[in-house]
């Protein structure tokens, strides 16, 4: 299992919900910030590494975006790069679908 630094990812802001995230305390979190805080970037990587720790199906939804290529997918794919894992994961832009190898 790859092992990610949090810190080196994102703002000290939402590292508490990282811990608890990756450590299984709760089912739902509310993230507040304004626009630019982070909370997709959180979420994105939070999403990423729960996949790979535990091999599941994610669907992401944003209630508001352009589309859901340039917000979800882009988040998504950025996340994988930021993290390092690239090489772990297959991109489908056609269908917006991201599939980690295992």
């Amino acid at each position: 299992m790859i092992t990610v630094d949090p810190i080196k990812l994102h703002s000290q802001h939402f590292l508490e919900v990282w811990v608890k995230a990756v450590g299984n305390e709760a089912l739902r979190y509310v993230c507040k910030g304004g626009r630019g805080s982070g909370k997709s970037t959180m979420i994105a990587a939070i999403i990423i590494e729960e996949v790979m720790s535990n091999p599941t199906t994610a669907l992401c939804v944003r209630k508001v975006a352009h589309t859901l290529e340039q917000s979800v997918y882009e988040e998504r794919k950025n996340a994988i790069d930021r993290m390092g894992v690239t090489h772990l994961w297959r991109t489908y832009k056609s269908s917006l679908r991201l599939t980690y190898k295992k």
